[in-house]
């Protein structure tokens, strides 16, 4: 009898442990369940900070490049400017040539034509003074 009491509580002993060590394990299957719901949220996160960081990554590559299109589009530019102006130096030399011979020119036609008028007035003289004869 003794001994079969002492098996009984044994048995609501174990039966207590049996039953505080399942609702430990409930508590320790919820927290898991939660860890796994944070951990699958953390790497959402992770991937998507990955991409954004990739994102910028090929954001300032664009950058780059645009940049190194932009300094050789200047420099482009920069010589072609630089030829304008030697083309147009060479423009404004060539006219003021041109500009000093007709202006040359010209001064030897009012050269040549005061010597025409000067001779026609001798001429128109020497015809007067014969008239007058």
């Amino acid at each position: 009898d003794e001994h079969k009491n002492e098996k009984e509580t044994m048995e609501q002993q174990l039966n207590g442990k049996i039953g505080e060590l399942e609702t430990e394990i409930e508590q320790l299957k919820e927290q898991c369940s939660g860890t796994e719901s944070d951990i699958k949220t953390l790497k959402e996160q992770k991937e998507a900070v990955e991409e954004e960081r990739t994102s910028k990554a090929q954001q300032l590559e664009e950058a780059a490049l645009t940049e190194e299109g932009l300094k050789n589009d200047v420099g482009e530019l920069q010589e072609k400017v630089t030829a304008l102006e030697e083309d147009r130096k060479a423009q404004v030399t060539e006219l003021e040539g041109k500009l000093a011979s007709a202006q040359q020119q010209l001064d030897e036609a009012a050269e040549a034509s005061s010597s025409l008028l000067n001779g026609k007035d001798t001429e128109i003289s020497e015809m007067v003074d014969k008239m007058k004869d």
